[in-house]
């Protein structure tokens, strides 16, 4: 076996001890040993821990999926509908990213998986927090009054995401490229940057929201409160993108999800992702049940033809 191969599997396995006995037994024309290593090396990518975490994507994420299109056509004739169907969206990525990261594993150094699965990975925070905002608009619609100041401020956050999500797409499409590999770091940031202030600004907002019970119902409170007790969990989700997105220069830091801690990529980015897609489920078949009624100003704006959220 060729020395080549052998840089290649520490690259993977990070297992220098396995390298140097292979070397001296190599040295010593102690080829069965080698290839005995080689076999048992090419065995664990079957259980290699990123492997088993995108295994374990297809599984949880392969029935989300269809409960999250029961609840976006559930609620199809209930606009604002901005909070459902990126439902849909973030279960096609997590799956998608799943049976990528298993694909990948035999062959870690395909350029084409690694832009993809990065993307994915990168992409995949973006419609939880679309979600969030579409149920804050869930209980404006429910308001007593215009309440034109938080209407403004979602407004403006739709175009926010859109250039987070242009700047984590081109940063994840040019980082195999070594001459582009800074731009794309400094497009990483800003994006990770821009994800963690639109989360800043709509709690503040919910927090807000939460204090005028006198404007609006118990109803539309109740989507608030639940959405409130999401945050945490997107919280830590958006630290661990920032905490990638400036250790990714690093080739030794566990925050990579590619590449680094398979612990902390489980539990500090799907896990979290997966309790805020419960909650946000959970709405969707509350609001199914118990549709909220819209407020008179709501009514009178539905007569006039706009385009549905």
């Amino acid at each position: 076996m060729s020395e080549d191969i052998w840089e290649d599997l520490v690259y993977i396995y990070n297992t220098p001890r396995l390298y140097q006995e292979a070397k001296q037994h190599n040295s010593s024309n102690h080829c069965n040993f080698i290839d005995s290593s080689y076999d048992i090396v090419t065995f664990h990518t079957m259980v290699h821990p990123h492997t088993a975490v995108g295994i374990a994507q297809v599984v949880f994420y392969a029935p989300m999926l269809p409960t999250a299109i029961f609840v976006l056509v559930k609620n199809w004739r209930q606009p604002p509908r901005m909070a459902w169907y990126p439902l849909v969206t973030f279960c096609l990525l997590r799956l998608a990213g799943g049976i990528i990261t298993i694909i990948r594993g035999p062959q870690p150094r395909n350029i084409g998986l690694i832009i993809a699965d990065s993307v994915l990975l990168n992409v995949g925070l973006i419609p939880l927090l679309v979600s969030l905002i579409g149920i804050m608009r869930i209980t404006l619609n429910s308001s007593l009054d215009k309440n034109s100041r938080a209407r403004q401020f979602l407004k403006a956050v739709r175009f926010i995401f859109l250039a987070a999500i242009v700047l984590l797409a081109v940063a994840g499409g040019i980082s195999s490229d070594d001459s582009s590999l800074a731009t794309a770091r400094i497009l990483t940031k800003a994006a990770y940057v821009i994800l963690a202030a639109i989360l800043a600004l709509a709690t503040a907002e919910m927090v807000y929201l939460l204090t005028q019970t006198h404007r609006i119902p118990a109803s539309g409170c109740y989507y608030i409160r639940f959405a409130l007790v999401s945050v945490p969990f997107l919280a830590v989700r958006t630290a661990y993108g920032l905490l990638y997105a400036f250790t990714i220069h690093d080739p030794n830091t566990i925050w990579n999800p590619l590449v680094g801690s398979a612990a902390a990529f489980a539990l500090m980015c799907l896990l979290v992702e997966y309790i805020v897609l419960m909650i946000f489920i959970y709405l969707g078949i509350h609001r199914i049940w118990h549709p909220c009624q819209p407020s008179q100003e709501t009514e009178e704006a539905s007569k006039v033809p706009t385009i549905a959220a």
